[in-house]
C-alpha cells in the first residue's frame, strides 16, 4: 500500500501519587509517561480536569525517566483528591530536528542584486555557524559558504 501508518506519538501522562489539593491552591506534581525514547514532549491537559475547576497549562517539558514535572492549580473552595493513575493529559513527542532535501537543479541564490548587499562577510565572522549540540547531544552545524552583509 502507498501509505505508512504513522507511528504513534501521544501518550498518556498519569499521576505517580495519590494528592490532595487544598482549596485556591496550586501543586507540583509528578507524572509519569509510558514511553522510553522520548526526550522532549508537549504537555496538554486532560479536558476533563478543567471541569472540576483544576487547572494544568499546556507546557513544552523535558522527560527524566520516564517522568515530568507538572502544577496543577484547585480553583474551587474545596479541597480535590486525585488518585494516583489519574490522567493528567497527553505527552506528544517533538521532533528536534527537521530535514529539507532540495535538488541542486532547483536552487537559486537569493542574495538581493544592488550595493545595499555588495559586502561578503569576513571569514570567521560567518552568519548561522555554530558548534553545539541538541537535545539527544548531536552536533548542530549550519554554515554557508558565502554569506552577504546587507547595509550597514
Amino acid at each position: 500500500t502507498p501509505f505508512v501508518k504513522p507511528p504513534l506519538l501521544n501518550y498518556p501522562a498519569t499521576l505517580i501519587n495519590h494528592i490532595t489539593l487544598p482549596p485556591f491552591s496550586e501543586q507540583i506534581v509528578e507524572a509519569k509517561v509510558q514511553h522510553n525514547n522520548m526526550i522532549d514532549v508537549l504537555f496538554e491537559p486532560n479536558p476533563r480536569l478543567k471541569n472540576k475547576a483544576l487547572f494544568i497549562a499546556s507546557a513544552l517539558l523535558n522527560i527524566e525517566n520516564r517522568r515530568i514535572i507538572i502544577s496543577i492549580i484547585n480553583a474551587t473552595n474545596r479541597q480535590q483528591t486525585l488518585s494516583e493513575g489519574t490522567k493528567l493529559g497527553i505527552a506528544t513527542q517533538i521532533s528536534s530536528t527537521i530535514g529539507v532535501t532540495i535538488p541542486s537543479d532547483q536552487l537559486e541564490e537569493r542574495i538581493p542584486t544592488g550595493k545595499a548587499c555588495t559586502v561578503l562577510i569576513p571569514k570567521g565572522k560567518e552568519a548561522n555557524t555554530s558548534d553545539k549540540l541538541n537535545s539527544k547531544n548531536m552536533p548542530i552545524t549550519t554554515s554557508h559558504e558565502q554569506q552577504h552583509q546587507c547595509r550597514k
